[in-house]
């Protein structure tokens, strides 16, 4: 109950579009620093697949841990959702949730424990 909300999964996919444009529209011809140049040549289209793949992995993992362990509608859609009820209360919602049996075996679960600190281990590996 002392979670301020419940997490939500963003993804952290980048891409290379914006240097793809510049690169075909001709204006990376317009840089005099030519090391400027193979330099960002080189991270976008060696470095930045990597990053992709990482990113592409990490979205998979992330989005699937999210799926499973938290189930539940986001607090800023209760509003919507439960307009004329209790409910639409971020607290009663929360307190809605965390009191269901399905919840309460999900979170103190052995398997959250274990998938929440490899999903942990995961993001610190990811920012380093």
């Amino acid at each position: 109950m002392e979670i301020d909300r419940l997490p939500s999964y963003g993804t952290v996919f980048i891409n290379n579009s914006t240097f793809k444009a510049i690169q075909s529209s001709g204006l990376l011809s317009g840089l005099d620093d030519k090391q400027l140049t193979r330099k960002l040549s080189y991270y976008y289209e060696v470095i930045l697949k990597r990053v992709e793949d990482n990113n592409k992995i990490f979205d998979q993992i992330g989005i699937e841990f999210y799926n499973k362990q938290f189930p539940f509608v986001p607090y800023n859609f209760t509003n919507r959702l439960f307009e004329n009820s209790d409910l639409k209360k971020p607290d009663n919602y929360k307190e809605f949730l965390f009191g269901l049996q399905a919840s309460k075996k999900i979170i103190c679960s052995e398997e959250f424990i274990f998938d929440l600190d490899a999903f942990s281990g995961k993001v610190l590996h990811y920012n380093s």
